[in-house]
């Protein structure tokens, strides 16, 4: 994958499929708060996510409390290269990877 500097990141959280509401909100909550106190970032936004295909009206079994999607904007002085951002995020796997 070739290099570019990105001033935004994805990042999906998916919990245990057995995982509930209240365990997905306290592990992003979690995650949110450490990745916030970085320097580099200006702001973490996250929502959960419901599947494609509620998204689209297409219907589906009920909602799906496990996914979560957020986004962390860096600030404009702190860009990162996309090829040093696992390096960079991997110190905060230990949050979910514990549970």
């Amino acid at each position: 994958m070739p290099s570019v500097d990105s001033a935004q990141i994805s990042l999906e959280l998916q919990m245990p499929e057995d995982s509930t509401l209240e365990q997905t909100a306290q592990v992003s909550d979690e995650i949110i708060e450490r990745i916030s106190a970085m320097d580099e970032v200006e702001n973490v936004g996250a929502m959960l996510s419901s599947g494609t295909g509620s998204m689209l009206g297409l219907g589906g079994s009920g909602k799906d409390v496990t996914s979560v999607s957020m986004y962390i904007l860096l600030k404009e002085d702190a860009l990162l290269l996309s090829t040093n951002c696992p390096d960079r995020f991997q110190m905060h796997a230990p949050i979910w990877a514990a549970r």
